[in-house]
Parts: structure tokens; sequence; C-alpha cells
């Protein structure tokens, strides 16, 4: 599968939260030098991206220096193990 970054055409979080893959080896070269458990906030060209933790997914999203939502990015995180 791969992941899309995409534009969002609302900043209603409700509507823009979609997985689109179930792996993070298929995250964009700017994402993979962040460990995937600590992606808390990053910067990609002039949108600031920040991580919302939902029960199985996690999603980057873009908003510009007015707070709207221009893009956002949505996957899966693997299940975690226990012992």
């Amino acid at each position: 599968m791969e992941v899309s970054i995409r534009p969002a055409r609302t900043t209603d979080l409700d509507t823009i939260i979609e997985i689109q893959t179930k792996s993070l080896a298929n995250l964009p070269a700017q994402f993979r030098k962040y460990d995937r458990y600590q992606v808390d906030s990053l910067i990609v060209g002039q949108a600031a991206w920040r991580r919302i933790d939902l029960p199985l997914e996690t999603t980057l999203v873009a908003a510009d220096e007015f707070g709207h939502i221009i893009g956002f990015i949505s996957f899966c995180l693997p299940p975690f193990v226990t012992s």
C-alpha cells in the first residue's frame, strides 16, 4: 500500500482521518529518520505536522500559519507486543 500526502478540504479532524497504509516502511523519506513511536511534530516545507494518536492509527496533520489544515498523512501502527 502507499502512503498519500494530500490536501484536506476541511478543518474538521473527524472527517480527514483515514488509514492509508499498514506499513511505516512506506512513509516518505522525510519521515523515515524519525522513530516511529516518537514522531510528535516535524516541519515539512512550510507546514507544521503534528501527531494525533487514535487507538490503531497515527495521523500527522499539517496546518498553515493560520491554523487551517492543508494536508494529512495517516498510517496504522503495528500491534504492540506484550510478554
